[in-house]
This record gives structure tokens, sequence and C-alpha cells, in this order.
């Protein structure tokens, strides 16, 4: 049996470009020792308490300020790592910020945002409504559905240096509407139940299925999804009872309940029965108990 052990290795690695970078532009680092053969796996802390870094030592930084870099090597197992103090001085502003909405008020939406070293900023929410300058956390109102880019655009004037953030929402006025059309409402006829009319909705996830449409039949305790119109046999006389529920891309969701009546006629009569020879005349009642 063969064993491979590992060893130590001396490590080294540069940065490309310059010290002072704006936090806008990535900075990128290479190692310069150990050579490729040598290394089975590196790992790399920028400094700015984000993820270890992969095997690709091309970082957007998320903090300013001098950073320490620190690198580790594996060589079979065995690790070597070597830090560099203040390698790279990154220079604000930073710009992020994170969308809220509400179910109840789907086309209002508030933007939060975590700036650092700003001295201004601006807002495009992507509608073509003008520009919000310098107010932190934004509301702003929608007035049509849609998917937007919503733009922060940060500032610096004592570095220069300038940052924008961009993010996608999607607005959405979630509406479930159907219908129940086909044959006659009677027992054990069979009904479509489509869910077409309903707007800005997207598919979800139920029970490991992709559907559009979450259809219930409350008084039998059925559910059923499906991508498209459903066909149904109502065996039940008297109130049905039938839901769709959908769901937006913001994972809100929406019912409309309706009822539909399904009616069973009882067809009867009676005949007055006589003895004779014919000629004969007979006469028949209805009886029949028919629903409205």
């Amino acid at each position: 049996e063969i064993i491979n052990a590992g060893k130590s290795v001396n490590v080294n690695f540069n940065r490309i470009g310059n010290y002072e970078v704006c936090a806008s532009s990535p900075v990128e680092f290479r190692i310069t020792n150990p050579p490729a053969a040598d290394i089975t796996r590196e790992i790399w802390d920028f400094g700015d308490d984000s993820d270890p870094g992969l095997p690709m030592p091309i970082h957007n930084y998320t903090k300013t300020g001098q950073m320490d870099v620190t690198l580790t090597v594996y060589n079979l197992g065995c690790p070597s790592k070597i830090t560099k103090t203040n390698i790279v001085n990154i220079r604000g502003p930073i710009a992020e910020f994170v969308p809220e909405s509400d179910c109840s008020t789907p086309y209002t939406w508030e933007f939060k945002s975590r700036l650092i070293d700003a001295t201004s900023w601006s807002w495009d929410f992507g509608d073509g409504s003008p520009e919000v300058t310098n107010i932190e956390n934004p509301i702003h109102h929608y007035t049509q559905s849609g998917n937007y880019t919503v733009k922060l655009t940060a500032t610096n004037s004592t570095t220069g240096c300038q940052y924008q953030y961009n993010r996608e929402i999607y607005v959405r006025n979630l509406k479930s509407d159907f219908s129940i059309s086909g044959a006659l409402p009677c027992r054990g006829n069979t009904l479509t139940l489509d869910g077409t009319a309903s707007q800005d909705i997207s598919p979800f996830t139920h029970q490991g299925q992709t559907i559009q449409y979450l259809w219930r039949i409350e008084e039998e305790n059925r559910t059923v999804g499906s991508q498209n119109a459903v066909t149904h046999r109502f065996m039940r006389k008297g109130i049905n009872t039938v839901s769709l529920i959908v769901r937006d891309a913001n994972g809100c969701r929406d019912t409309l309940r309706k009822t539909i009546t399904i009616h069973e006629p009882a067809p009867e009569f009676e005949a007055d029965y006589k003895l004779g020879c014919m000629p004969v005349t007979f006469g028949f009642t209805d009886k029949t108990i028919s629903e409205q």
C-alpha cells in the first residue's frame, strides 16, 4: 500500500494592481509560491469577514479600509499559510439595499440601505419616475405590475469613488379568479375548473409537484394541483365549495372561494290503473321532485 504524505511549503502571493482601490472594483491576488503542482487546496481570507474564497483570488470587498489577507495552502492535507497586513486599502463608498413589500399593498415597496463612507447617493426605481437623492430608506409606489431594476448609486466626494448596487424586484398585483363550466351542474356530471383569469401568478411547488393552481373541493376534502384547467366529477348533491389558491413571484398567496349547487332531480310518476277492455284510458300524474 502506498501512502502519499503531505509537506509544509513556503507560501507567498502578490496583489495585482494599485494599493488603493475603490470598493466598486474587484481586487485580484496571485500566488507566487508554491507552484500549482504542490497545491491540493487553497483558502483565502480577504480580511473583510466575507466567506472564505475558493480557488478564485478575485474579490469584491464589502468593507472599507486597510485589509489583512491570509492565504492557506494545503499539500496533501498539510496546511501552510501566510498573512499580509495592510496589503490593500479599500476606499468607499459601498452601497447595498434590501427591498421589502407587503402582500396587502403589493405596489408599495420600501428599500432599506446599507451605506458605508457615502457623501451622497441616489435611487433609480426603474419605472421612469424621477430619481430620489440622499434618503436612506425610501418608500416608492409603483403603478403597475412588472419586473424593475432598482439602482442605488453612492458617491464619496473625497475619494472620488462611486459605487452602484443593482437589484431586480418583482412587482405583482396577485388575484385569484376562476370559472366553472361544461355540462349542467348535475350529480355525476364532469365540470371544468379554469383559473386562467387569475393575474400575476407564478409557478410554485406543492407536495413535490410544480403547479400554478391549487384547487380544493372542500366538501370532498380533496386537493388537486395543476398547471392548467382541470376537470372534476361532482358526486355530492347540494352546495359544493371550490377554492383556488395561487401564488406570485414574491411568495404572496391569494384564495378565491366559489360555491356551486349540484342538482339531482328525483323522477317519479303515478298511474291511474284501471281494468277493462280496449280501448282503455290511463291517467298519469307526475310526482317528480324537482330542484330550482
